[in-house]
């Protein structure tokens, strides 16, 4: 197998942990905000928050890994707001599929050799690899996240 190909892969199954992290969700669930005093500047996020930011995270290092590929540096990570009508389970599982679209197209035209390829990203070097390998990574972060929270809204957990 590739290296693309694996990239793939880990990619793939990052959606997967967090689209199962997400069966069943209710839209109290998918709204309610965490109680209590945040830990993180994260921590205070409902679910459709996190699903948001995962959407415009991975547009962002997909955006960067072309950049670079085009000998343009890459942008600081600058999250923007989520609308206030994308507020459903349906409305930003369509964003996470917009938003994945894309960076599978990209993978389609990077040949192995290009994955090691280093770049600049908020004032640090990446390799190509290690940008679309962490999107994966982050995927399963927030698919634990999204259970943290969907157990608060079930009382499950304190």
């Amino acid at each position: 197998m590739s290296d693309v190909e694996s990239l793939r892969r880990a990619l793939a199954d990052g959606r997967a942990d967090l689209l199962t992290a997400l069966e069943g969700v209710t839209q109290e669930e998918f709204i309610r905000r965490p109680p209590g005093e945040p830990t993180d500047a994260d921590a205070r996020w409902p679910v459709r928050d996190v699903l948001w930011h995962v959407g415009m995270f991975e547009d962002w290092v997909r955006r960067g890994v072309d950049a670079a590929r085009r000998g343009v540096e890459a942008t600081a990570y600058e999250p923007r707001r989520r609308p206030a009508h994308v507020s459903t389970p349906a409305l930003l599982l369509e964003w996470l599929a917009q938003t994945r679209r894309p960076t599978l197209v990209l993978l389609g035209k990077l040949r192995d050799e290009e994955l090691g390829v280093a770049h600049r990203v908020g004032g640090r070097e990446r390799t190509f690899a290690r940008g679309l390998a962490h999107l994966g990574e982050h995927d399963r972060e927030h698919a634990r996240q999204v259970r943290q929270l969907r157990a608060l809204a079930s009382g499950a957990a304190s």
